[in-house]
Order: structure tokens, then sequence, then C-alpha cells
């Protein structure tokens, strides 16, 4: 049955109220616990070890750890990122592996104007990483990019994943034709 309140009896609990609310709480007692699974308590773990965990985690999924990432002015940071993201379809590769830095930069020039002429603009170059060099110092590799910085139509270029040559190799971006 419904019941009318006066507005100025809002706030006021009375006796009646109160012996109402107790009558019902007996007659309904709470629900007891639901049997089930069992949450487990992870186990825990030192805050270094959990920050160690964190960095190899990042590592991880870096595709470029520690890689070299040029890209020309006015080029576009979000086309950049798109495709070292994903693995892009390579048009042609240059290995120059055991190359003298004068030759493979000449076998490098006539690369490009090839790949410009035939419409490929996604390359690798594979420059090795230098294991080999007298000084242990990486020659060819350091050459190849100051050379690729200096032509302008080269739009950018990358370290690849591991997968796809790494620390050892580079990707390039050309401007279309």
């Amino acid at each position: 049955m419904p019941v009318t309140v006066d507005s100025k009896d809002k706030d006021t609990i009375t006796e009646q109220d109160r012996n109402l609310f107790r009558e019902h709480i007996e007659r309904h007692p709470p629900p007891a616990p639901r049997p089930g699974p069992r949450r487990q308590q992870a186990p825990t773990v030192a805050p270094a070890e959990r920050q160690g965990r964190r960095r190899r985690r990042k590592r991880a999924s870096s595709p470029t750890p520690a890689g070299i990432v040029f890209k020309r002015p006015g080029f576009q940071q979000v086309k950049l990122d798109r495709l070292r993201r994903r693995s892009c379809a390579i048009d042609n590769v240059l290995d120059l592996h055991g190359h003298k830095v004068a030759e493979a930069l000449q076998e490098l020039q006539h690369f490009l104007q090839h790949c410009r002429a035939n419409g490929q603009r996604q390359l690798r170059i594979i420059h090795g990483q230098g294991k080999n060099s007298p000084d242990g110092q990486p020659v060819l590799k350091t050459e190849v990019e100051r050379w690729l910085r200096e032509q302008p139509e080269v739009q950018a270029f990358w370290t690849p994943p591991q997968s796809e040559g790494g620390a050892g190799a580079l990707h390039v971006y050309l401007a279309s034709t």
C-alpha cells in the first residue's frame, strides 16, 4: 500500500520506519556467497624485476632498436611511421657486401637511377654491419647513409627489423617520378 509523505517529513525517520526496515531485513537475509572458481593471486614480483620485464617487452616490440631513421623535410611523419610499422613490399634489392666504398657508391648511384626509371620506390640496400672492417668500425654502412642523405630523390630511409636485415641493411623510399 502506498504511503504518502509530507514534504517536511522527508528527512526524518520515524520509529515505525525503523521497525518496518528491521522486519524486512529479518525476513530477507543477504544471499550466501556463490561457490565458484577462486581467483589465484598473481605471484609477487619485485619492482626491479617488473621494470626489467617492461624494458625487455619494449625492446622486443620496437621495430628498429637503435636503428637509423632519416626523413626529408616535408615527408610526412605519419607516412614514415606507416612504412616502418608494416613490412613493406620491397621493389628491388641491392647487396653491397664485399664492395670497396668507391665502387659501392657507384653501384648505388646506378641502382637508384635504374629504380627511378622503372618506378620502383621501395628499396632494400644491404651494406652489412662492418664486422670484417680492419678497425671493426662499419665504413661502408656509414658512407652509404651519408651518401643517401645527399640524394634529393631519397625521401626517407630507416633500419629495417632484424628479420629483414636489421643493422646490416636499409629500407629506402624514393620520391615519385
